[in-house]
């Protein structure tokens, strides 16, 4: 039985409390998510799955009209983790599907050196977040952004 007092565990880790109203089978304390999300409500959202633990955890996942999951960030960090930051440009012709990825300027080797042959890490933007793979090429020790963006 789904208790009074549940909590909800989305993408980013973050728990949320909520409640379940077994009157109406109700669950209730998803608001803050659309805050977190920068929308409205969760009507122009496609989908929301939940995965019950039978006790009084949901975890929870929201996918958009392109059945994409909806990253989400409580708020978005000033800097990455170790205070590491930089910024790419990404054109239209990146999201090309014969585009070898985004190639990072030697600029950031200070940062890129620190990456393994295949990696990943979080962008942001605003209150989005998306987990990019990256790889480094090893005869040129040069890194690209491969997969991970739409």
């Amino acid at each position: 039985m789904v208790p009074d007092r549940v909590e909800y565990v989305v993408s980013s880790g973050q728990h949320i409390i909520g409640s379940y109203c077994h009157r109406e089978f109700e669950l209730s304390g998803l608001a803050s998510i659309c805050h977190m999300l920068g929308i409205r409500n969760l009507n122009s959202l496609n989908n929301l799955v939940f995965s019950y633990d039978d006790r009084d955890t949901f975890k929870v996942a929201f996918f958009d009209n392109s059945m994409l999951e909806v990253p989400v960030s409580p708020n978005v960090p000033r800097n990455v983790s170790n205070n590491i930051a930089f910024e790419v440009l990404v054109q239209p012709s990146h999201m090309l599907e014969y585009c070898h990825g985004l190639d990072l300027s030697v600029k950031f080797r200070n940062i890129t050196d620190l990456w393994n042959t295949k990696d990943s890490f979080t962008a942001y933007h605003n209150n989005r977040c998306w987990r990019l793979q990256i790889k480094k090429r090893r005869d040129v020790k040069r890194a690209a952004i491969h997969e991970g963006w739409i």
